[in-house]
């Protein structure tokens, strides 16, 4: 009996486990033993808003909601509709629950387990808002995620570290994301592959639009145009075009089962608005710009020797006239400068040409900087 009480007493490492220890809740420390009310602690360091729960239901921690001010009430916390950037943007998870119309405790910074809804996460998905006030995965960056997966979720929740702020970044580049060197018509082409001589090569023959489009200064610039193959259903970034050889050069060898006489296209399939014969374009961006970045600062300079035209940007989705930023060429001859901020999806966005005519426009896009998802 000595024996044992002696090597209980002489354990300098695992003598009493603190969860085995008891704790009276008192003041905010809801735990009842000593590990609980430590991992309290330590997660109560972060900033805490009181916020008044009006989500509908009661909420425990873990769960997802949205703040915002009410003048009557003050802070309110309510259930997010979707995971639009209207909701992301205030987005915050409860640390300390309570009922509908009592007071809950919320934060926007710090690791926690979330509750996630669909297929559990992987270690270094983008989280975004689900249903029901959890959180869901996502393959790629936007401007709606509010967390990311620091490891696999289980069981219906997942260690996620909250990325619902957003630092601006000034930055200038060497390197253009747009910078075409010919006179442009408006912004489409269609074609057929001729030839796969091999690798990251192929030729065309051009059935309609302005094959213009596909050139760019040099292999360098920053916003590599997506290449669609209607027949196959894929795509493929451009590298550099040779239009005097009708040459392409991906950036990557030529997809499998791409071939000759298939039909191929820089039309957006995402972003399907027209005016006249001008669609909109596809370009991703593949360096430089920080994999969390939910946006890019640009300056588009926009020239046409024609008359008046206009430049549109917006992000990678179906078109929505107020997410388009707007640039028009307001001197006949004289460039026109506008700075304006995209939002990025999967890196990408798109930009649409509206030229006064056949061979008059000159497009240049400069990176200034961009909106990088923080803590």
């Amino acid at each position: 009996m000595s024996a044992a009480v002696d090597a209980h007493t002489g354990d300098a490492t695992d003598a009493h486990d603190a969860s085995a220890i008891s704790n009276v809740a008192a003041g905010t420390i809801v735990a009842t033993n000593v590990q609980d009310a430590l991992n309290e602690l330590d997660t109560e360091k972060q900033p805490l808003l009181e916020v008044k729960n009006t989500s509908g239901g009661a909420r425990i921690a873990g769960e997802m909601v949205y703040t915002v001010y009410i003048a009557s009430s003050g802070m309110e916390a309510k259930s997010p509709a979707s995971a639009s950037v209207i909701y992301s943007t205030s987005a915050a998870v409860v640390v300390i629950g309570g009922a509908n119309n009592a007071d809950i405790k919320v934060t926007t910074r710090g690791r926690f387990s979330i509750f996630y809804s669909g297929t559990a996460p992987s270690q270094g998905d983008f989280l975004i808002l689900g249903a029901a006030n959890t959180v869901t995965r996502q393959m790629y960056m936007s401007a709606e995620v509010i967390a990311i997966a620091m490891a696999a979720g289980s069981g219906g929740s997942v260690d996620a570290m909250l990325l619902t702020g957003t630092t601006p970044v000034v930055y200038s580049s060497a390197n253009s994301i747009i910078q075409n060197p010919n006179l442009l018509s408006d912004s489409d082409f269609n074609g057929t592959i001729a030839t796969l001589p091999g690798g990251a090569v192929l030729t065309y023959n051009v059935t309609s639009g302005d094959e213009g489009w596909l050139d760019a200064v040099n292999a360098s610039a920053l916003g590599k145009l997506r290449l669609y193959n209607s027949t196959q259903g894929t795509y493929a970034l451009i590298s550099d075009t040779v239009i005097a050889t009708n040459t392409i050069t991906l950036t990557a060898n030529v997809p499998g089962g791409w071939a000759t006489t298939d039909a191929i296209t820089i039309r957006s399939q995402t972003n399907t608005d027209t005016v006249g014969g001008a669609y909109f374009l596809e370009y991703e961006i593949t360096t430089e710009v920080p994999a969390l970045a939910r946006s890019v600062i640009v300056e588009v300079q926009f020239l046409d020797l024609g008359g008046v035209a206009s430049i549109y940007m917006h992000p990678y989705e179906a078109f929505a006239l107020a997410k388009a930023s707007y640039c028009p060429s307001l001197n006949v001859g004289a460039y026109t400068s506008t700075t304006t901020e995209i939002p990025l999806i999967d890196r990408r966005f798109t930009i649409r040409c509206e030229a006064f005519g056949s061979g008059t426009s000159i497009v240049n896009v400069y990176l200034k900087g961009f909106g990088v998802a923080s803590p």
